[in-house]
């Protein structure tokens, strides 16, 4: 058999076999067929729009579980907002012979967490009073499990307990870092900054939540990380055990970020480690940065977002939108540091090596 692997294309899922004996990968067409939302006694699926990104694992028992993103239209007039839902679902697939392969329904297709207001903003805190210039998130579950337990961490932004966008954020030493006189001088200039609106509403956040054994919701935990009056975009989340360590790795764009000398051409993988899955975490190379990109986007070279996997055997990512693969190379990671192999470009499409 070959490895089951998920995309996201546009708005929609598709699912593809990459097969490991032969240099080819068997195309099923796309995981849900525009009915299946409406099957579950699900308000929130019953309304989605689009698919958005998300993960799959296959399970103890031989199953394909996803984990992706329902969102909904935006309609104001109508009470929508584009609201995003943490969603899952049972994808049932077979290979009829060596040539074909078969999505053959899903089942077990359920809401999972739409953000709580306390630990994670709600879409109706984000919108709900008719100000729409705020950039609400709650999108991208990545799955991970430790001990037996099962997590989601997701992107997000910060709810009324953790730290809460409002421009009390410009007088929260905890944001700005190094020295009185640093923190003194730099919220000076927040407070007279033209963006000043925009900085006191950013308020992404790195979030997780764990899961039941049948992937409902068990329990909301605190952020693991907090990008306050900085950007409400740290997207990608994606996790992992390496060496007794734990790393945390998320993209970001300048063009959504509210800091001096950044601008739309600027992408970015930034990198987190801690001792534990659920942190505390601190930034890879002293600053967080791991990869850096400064090109323009419309170069047919520019790229969006990294991802970052351990050398395991039988590891693999493919990601398609509208575009070829993205380059991969070698990224040595050593405790709280990080580098990139020299020379280590790899085969489009290769993400692993001998």
């Amino acid at each position: 058999m070959g490895q089951w692997q998920t995309i996201t294309a546009t708005t929609s899922f598709l699912v593809w076999r990459e097969t490991l004996k032969e240099d080819r990968t068997l195309f099923a067409g796309r995981v849900f067929k525009d009915t299946d939302k409406l099957g579950p006694n699900d308000p929130i699926l019953n309304n989605q729009a689009e698919e958005w990104s998300g993960s799959a694992t296959l399970t103890s028992d031989g199953e394909v579980r996803l984990f992706y993103t329902n969102r909904h239209p935006w309609i104001a007039e109508s009470g929508f907002f584009g609201k995003q839902t943490l969603t899952t679902a049972q994808i049932n697939v077979s290979a009829p012979d060596a040539n074909t392969l078969k999505v053959d329904g899903v089942e077990d297709f359920k809401s999972i967490f739409d953000g709580d207001g306390k630990f994670y903003q709600t879409v109706e805190q984000a919108f709900g009073g008719g100000d729409y210039s705020d950039n609400h998130t709650l999108r991208d579950p990545h799955y991970v499990e430790e001990n037996g337990r099962k997590y989601l961490v997701f992107e997000a932004n910060t709810g009324s307990d953790t730290g809460y966008q409002g421009e009390e954020s410009f007088f929260n030493k905890a944001y700005y870092g190094g020295s009185n006189v640093f923190f003194e001088a730099e919220k000076k200039k927040l407070l007279q900054s033209p963006d000043k609106k925009f900085m006191s509403i950013a308020n992404g956040a790195l979030g997780i939540i764990e899961l039941n054994d049948d992937y409902t919701l068990k329990s909301v935990m605190k952020p693991l990380l907090a990008s306050n009056t900085v950007t409400d975009e740290i997207e990608r989340a994606n996790v992992f055990e390496l060496n007794g360590k734990w790393y945390l790795f998320t993209s970001s764009r300048g063009s959504k970020m509210f800091i001096d000398g950044i601008d739309k051409e600027d992408i970015y993988m930034l990198g987190y480690v801690s001792d534990s899955l659920t942190g505390p975490y601190k930034p890879l190379n002293g600053t967080g940065l791991v990869l850096h990109q400064d090109l323009n986007p419309y170069d047919i070279t520019w790229n969006y977002a990294h991802f970052a996997t351990p050398q395991v055997e039988g590891n693999s990512y493919f990601s398609d939108h509208h575009s070829t693969f993205a380059p991969s190379f070698l990224l040595n990671i050593k405790g709280s540091k990080t580098a990139v192999v020299k020379d280590s470009i790899l085969e489009q499409g290769q993400l692993t090596i001998n």
